[in-house]
């Protein structure tokens, strides 16, 4: 699904096999020596009204979420429960790729990857991670490019 979501957009990607199957792509990352600072981790947010918003960070820090609130200016937001994260994202936490989602208002990139030309993210499934390009993402997603992390 998403490989032909990409190639239907004519977007360069590159998929990896994860050595060891996970629901935490940074761990599996790690073990094939990516750079943490690229990985990314594609969180489903959730506001007071069950709007769902997808923020990606890299997956060496952690989501602050007064910035999340300011960037897409809400008042109240909240990580949404990993069983229920697919209903918006279209995909199980592990897997989620950096785009191509499935109930989402907006999604926001955190700056630190505007330092890389590539990231990695979930690939869509347990056991790939995939390579994107950062301009594709914001691209695609008509991404905020924001301060997310502490």
């Amino acid at each position: 699904m998403l490989s032909e979501y990409l190639k239907s957009k004519g977007i360069w990607y590159r998929f990896i096999e994860k050595p060891i199957e996970t629901g935490h792509t940074l761990e599996s990352a790690l073990s094939v020596n990516l750079n943490p600072e690229k990985v990314s981790k594609s969180l489903v947010i959730l506001d007071n009204k069950n709007n769902a918003y997808v923020v990606i960070i890299p997956g060496n820090k952690k989501l602050n979420f007064s910035k999340v609130k300011k960037a897409f200016n809400l008042k109240k937001v909240h990580l949404a429960l990993p069983e229920k994260a697919k209903n918006y994202s279209g995909y199980d936490p592990g897997e989620t790729p950096p785009l191509s989602y499935f109930n989402i208002k907006a999604v926001g990139l955190d700056k630190d990857f505007l330092k890389h030309e590539t990231m990695f993210g979930g690939g869509g499934s347990k056991k790939l991670i995939i390579e994107l390009k950062v301009d594709d993402v914001i691209k695609l997603n008509n991404a905020i490019v924001d301060d997310f992390c502490d």
